[in-house]
């Protein structure tokens, strides 16, 4: 029996498996109190999203960076440079998703 995937169903299974890794690596971060690194990983599906499916980009983007803003604004609660180092990241996540759809 041959199974066969489309080009869709494929490039949604890339994108949700590397956004939900995204989103794991964010969480142990923040849980370890890494601050500097994990949000350069939001790019890539971003970048992935804007490419396969143009006219979502932005949608995506904007959906992805509010995770990303909960996230931290739920580890780091009292922290307010990281409260707003952050809120910066989220206007640079959507502004990817804006540029590169």
């Amino acid at each position: 029996m041959v199974v066969r995937i489309s080009k869709i169903a494929l490039w949604l299974l890339l994108v949700v498996a590397i956004s939900a890794i995204t989103i794991i690596i964010t969480i142990f971060s923040l849980a370890q109190g890494i601050h500097e690194v994990f949000p350069y990983l939001y790019i890539a599906p971003i970048i992935l999203v804007s490419y396969a499916f143009p006219k979502r980009g932005v949608l995506y983007s904007l959906g992805l960076g509010s995770c990303f803003l909960v996230l931290v604004y739920f580890f780091n609660i009292f922290d307010v440079a990281m409260l707003t180092i952050s809120t910066a990241w989220f206007y640079v996540i959507v502004s990817v998703g804006a540029v590169t759809s």
